[in-house]
């Protein structure tokens, strides 16, 4: 019969043993106080103390209790995790996101007239406009955008005049290089076809914080005609 070998525990073993038995010893020390109060000490407990600590521990249990109401409830719930890009997802109208350059629907041409009012009110400076003066109507002759440097505040979207600088329903333009979101006329124009346009036109949010208009008078009634008296020759 092979004899067995006695193991030395481990020092992080002895460790954990003596960090278990101080954390013991209040334990320890509380039941031997219970044990060996007196009962006119157990008596003032039970008419001053103990129906407070109760009821503390009962509201603290209660509390607990309802938090895990709705763990519980969250636990068997259906996930409803949307598996992108697989699965596209849908956003409000109201959704703030990429922002993009538009053509005119009806004549295909570029809304952007090169006025650089987007370029003057841009808090951070990332947007660089060009003018190229034509026949007619201006244009922009170069756009570009630092959209790394971007802080979506939508300030250039109130201020365009022809709606050219929109917000789009899409975020997907992540990248690991910083040079890939320096944006150009081109590759705006392109976000702007390939992504839903978001609600908010300069426009339209302009006319959202006009001040509303006066309410019209009610037209006064004509004057009823007067009958004249009968036999009175017209």
């Amino acid at each position: 019969m092979a004899a067995t070998r006695l193991q030395i525990p481990a020092p992080l073993q002895w460790v954990t043993v003596l960090t278990a038995a101080c954390l013991m010893l209040p334990t320890f020390y509380i039941v031997y106080v219970a044990l060996t109060a007196a009962p006119t000490v157990w008596s003032r407990l039970w008419s001053t103390r103990i129906p407070e600590l109760l009821w503390n521990t009962l509201s603290l249990a209660s509390a607990v209790a309802r938090a895990m109401r709705i763990t519980a409830i969250n636990l068997f719930r259906k996930p409803i995790t949307v598996h992108y890009p697989e699965k596209p997802r849908t956003y409000p109208d109201r959704y703030r996101g990429l922002l993009a350059l538009t053509y005119d629907p009806a004549t295909g041409a570029e809304n952007c007239i090169g006025c650089r009012l987007c370029e003057f009110i841009c808090p951070p400076a990332v947007i660089k406009v060009e003018m190229l003066k034509g026949q007619g109507r201006n244009y922009a002759k170069s756009f570009s955008l630092e959209l790394y440097a971007c802080e979506f505040c939508e300030l250039c979207v109130q201020v365009c005049p022809t709606d050219a600088i929109v917000m789009t329903r899409s975020f997907d333009l992540a990248t690991t290089d910083r040079r890939e979101l320096l944006m150009d006329k081109d590759r705006l124009h392109a976000i702007g076809l390939q992504h839903q346009q978001s609600w908010g036109t300069g426009n339209r949010l302009r006319d959202m914080q006009a001040p509303p208009a006066p309410p019209k008078k009610p037209a006064e009634a004509a004057p009823a005609p007067t009958a004249k008296p009968e036999g009175e020759k017209a």
